[in-house]
């Protein structure tokens, strides 16, 4: 009896409100027993730290968060979150990152401001979402402008595959453009991790992890993909990685197979620049979220999410009815930076809040029960 009224307390604040259980397997029955389009506060013991530009990079049951900058985190820490487990583990006892002027607009990459040489580990920058997970090596995989690196949880230890960090195109695919001008990605079409490059060298590079180099494809990005900030999921009955961007066609999905990019049709305003999109498979259904103010006469305001679904096979969005009694996130630049997680293991989505610019929160979100 007593666990049957503390799972009814659970689920009483179920709607986004915390989640606090004292008992083993009880915050596992309040996600099973989510409604439909429902949010919840997951609450573990600590959270990390607001990251900036940072994207969580989902695997192996785990999520990794790495970076920040501009008023977030500046330490070197990495994050793991332990999805069954609900806990935060970080990697070592963080050092700052030193003063030094940001490095995107830079003709040269100074070693001192990418990696510590006495440690090996990278300092924090804005990863955008640039970090895919190589199940084969159980490793996270980095490709951005500083190079590529690849994280160890195990070892808690950070490698450069290339050698000795130097600057210039030998970290190919490199560019000294914009920070945000990669977008990395596990393609389980190809097994092998995808960079594409959207200023100048344009292109779509493949990652050889035996030889430790990128090779570019034949096939070259579509030129309204340039200069562009991208963000994906993969949708497995569509075989293709749907692409999000802030500039038309705004959305894309890509067959790493074929080598082929296709507009997609009619997106909605307020889902055009979306940074948060993610698939169920359970459901066939891929979601977004729409970022909106809370005071949209105030510039300053936080921000809040509505979330909107799409059938693979119907290719259409459509917005979900939100009960505005039941608690959702909201805060400094909630829904940026594909801060949205598939956990198929138990069909919900893991959400990283940004309550403030140094803060962090993690969510729940459930859509709907399979067959529905």
């Amino acid at each position: 009896m007593r666990h049957l009224v503390l799972l009814t307390a659970i689920l009483m604040l179920a709607g986004g409100a915390i989640a606090q259980t004292s008992q083993p397997g009880d915050l596992e029955k309040a996600i099973a027993a989510l409604p439909d389009n429902t949010w919840m506060k997951l609450s573990p013991a600590r959270e990390p730290a607001g990251r900036n530009y940072c994207a969580p990079c989902p695997g192996d049951g785990k999520l990794f968060y790495f970076g920040g900058d501009r008023m977030s985190n500046e330490f070197n820490d990495v994050e793991l979150y332990d999805i069954k487990a609900n806990t935060w583990t970080q990697s070592w006892e963080p050092d700052l990152k030193p003063d030094a002027e940001p490095g995107s607009k830079e003709k040269e990459l100074d070693a001192k401001r990418v990696f510590d040489a006495g440690t090996g580990r990278l300092w924090p920058m804005r990863t955008f979402q640039q970090v895919c997970y190589l199940p084969e090596r159980r490793s996270f995989l980095y490709s951005g402008h500083v190079g590529t690196w690849i994280y160890d949880p195990a070892a808690k230890k950070w490698s450069n595959p290339n050698g000795p960090h130097s600057p210039g195109a030998k970290f190919a695919p490199h560019t000294v453009l914009a920070w945000q001008s990669y977008h990395t990605f596990y393609s389980p079409q190809l097994k092998a991790p995808v960079c594409i490059v959207t200023a100048r060298p344009f292109g779509v590079y493949v990652y050889d992890a035996d030889k430790a180099e990128w090779k570019q494809r034949k096939a070259d990005i579509p030129p309204t993909m340039q200069w562009y900030e991208l963000y994906s999921t993969w949708v497995s009955t569509l075989n293709a990685h749907l692409i999000s961007q802030r500039g038309k066609p705004f959305m894309w999905l890509y067959d790493a197979a074929e080598e082929k990019f296709t507009a997609i049709k009619d997106v909605p305003e307020v889902l055009q620049g979306t940074q948060a999109l993610a698939y169920d498979s359970a459901a066939d259904t891929i979601i977004a979220l729409e970022q909106y103010k809370l005071d949209p006469e105030n510039p300053s305001s936080k921000a809040g999410v509505e979330v909107w679904a799409m059938s693979p096979k119907a290719l259409a969005w459509k917005k979900l009815d939100r009960d505005k009694e039941k608690a959702s996130p909201t805060g400094y630049a909630t829904g940026s930076w594909a801060p949205l997680v598939y956990d198929a293991s138990r069909s919900v989505f893991i959400f990283l809040n940004r309550p403030t610019p140094t803060t962090c929160e993690t969510w729940a979100y459930h859509y709907k029960a399979a067959g529905k």
